[in-house]
């Protein structure tokens, strides 16, 4: 004999009980589905941050490579400290700037004051209001205390009023503004060529004083010029090794 299914009475719509046990298990499997998705969004959050690590490594460890215009440093089996591309700044005595860069730059240690260069250039100025003079060499060692830059092999100053000199040695007192070399010097510029044993060029670098012999050959023109900026020496010291005009 066939039976009534059972009715269910109460706040709600009455359901008979086959249709409830219909819409439990398509709301059970509702449930699992969302806690599914809820593990999936887990993992998606937890890949995303692996991938953001990963790309931050990889943009620290990209800088960590890049060599122009930085300055790294790496400690040697002495203990020495070898610097890319340094660059110091710095002031001379009267108060105008200058640069100093090169290709490296060695210190020896971390209690020295002195710094070996490859390669340096100092960039200078000789007075206000005019272009920026260079000085050039194969190698030098600057004392970051003292300010002084001691330079050798192939010298070469090139001054913003036309002068330029090659020698093999110099020093330069970025204080005091004076560069000096007891090695052979010459010198050319619109006064003509001047050849020294030593030199010494002082105030603002526009006066070139020479000792242990000089021979020079001088535009007649420009002589005017040349007692300006170049001042000859005491007869007994140059003169006599013949001045050519």
């Amino acid at each position: 004999m066939q039976q009534n299914p059972t009715i269910i009475k109460g706040n709600m719509t009455n359901y008979p009980i086959s249709d409830l046990a219909l819409w439990e298990p398509k709301r059970s499997i509702t449930l699992e589905a969302a806690r599914r998705h809820t593990r999936n969004i887990v993992w998606m959050r937890k890949a995303l941050l692996l991938i953001c690590a990963g790309l931050f490594a990889y943009v620290i460890w990209s800088f960590s490579q890049q060599k122009e215009d930085t300055i790294s440093s790496t400690i040697s089996g002495t203990d020495s400290a070898v610097m890319v591309n340094p660059r110091y700044n710095g002031r001379t005595g009267d108060g105008l700037p200058y640069k100093l860069t090169a290709d490296t730059a060695t210190r020896p240690d971390y209690d020295s004051n002195e710094v070996t260069l490859e390669s340096p250039v100092i960039e200078f100025f000789r007075k206000e209001d005019v272009p920026s003079s260079f000085l050039r060499a194969q190698s030098g060692l600057y004392d970051d205390v003292a300010q002084v830059i001691s330079l050798s092999g192939n010298v070469v100053l090139e001054t913003d009023d036309g002068n330029l000199c090659t020698t093999t040695q110099a020093r330069l007192s970025t204080q005091d503004k004076i560069i000096s070399g007891s090695k052979p010097i010459e010198c050319r510029g619109n006064f003509g060529n001047i050849k020294g044993q030593e030199f010494s060029i002082t105030d603002n670098y526009s006066t070139f004083t020479f000792s242990g012999g000089m021979t020079g050959e001088i535009i007649p023109n420009n002589v005017s010029e040349l007692g300006k900026n170049m001042p000859l020496p005491s007869p007994d010291k140059s003169l006599s090794d013949g001045l050519r005009q």
